[in-house]
C-alpha cells in the first residue's frame, strides 16, 4: 500500500495519471479553508490562513497498473502579496519515501500568473 501525505498553505491541486485515490486514512481539518477529492481526478485543497500550513492529509494510492504514474500538483495563491506552499510526501513498500517535494507559488500581484506547477513520475508503487 503507498500513501500521499500532503499539506498547503495556498490553494493546492493535485492531478493524479495511472494511479487513483483510495481509502481516506486522514483528512487535514485545522486551516481548510475547502477539500475536494476524486478517486481519479485527484484532490483539490485551500488554506484559510496563507500565514499557516493546513494540517497533514493522508489518502491511500492505488497503482493502476504496471508503468509510470504521474501525479501533477499546482500552488497558487487567491490573496495578493502573499504566495502558497504545497508540501507532498509518498510512502510506500512498506514505509519507504519515494517522493518528498515541498513546491511554492510566485507572490500574487496585479499583474503575471503566480501559480506554479511539477509534475512527478512516481514508480514501484508496491
Amino acid at each position: 500500500m503507498a500513501e500521499l501525505h500532503y499539506a498547503t498553505s495556498g490553494k493546492m491541486t493535485i492531478k493524479l495519471d495511472g494511479i487513483t485515490l483510495g481509502r481516506h486514512i486522514k483528512d487535514p481539518r485545522k486551516n481548510v479553508k475547502d477539500l475536494a477529492t476524486h478517486p481519479t481526478k485527484g484532490i483539490s485543497m485551500s488554506a484559510v490562513d496563507m500565514n499557516n500550513f493546513t494540517d497533514w492529509g493522508v489518502i491511500e494510492l492505488v497503482d493502476q497498473g504496471p508503468g509510470t504514474a504521474t501525479m501533477t500538483v499546482s500552488i497558487d495563491s487567491d490573496q495578493i502579496g502573499f504566495f502558497g506552499r504545497a508540501s507532498v510526501v509518498i510512502f510506500a513498500n512498506g514505509g519507504a519515501k519515494i517522493l518528498q517535494q515541498d513546491i511554492a507559488s510566485a507572490v500574487h500581484g496585479p499583474v503575471g500568473d503566480a501559480k506554479r506547477t511539477e509534475s512527478f513520475h512516481i514508480d514501484n508503487l508496491g
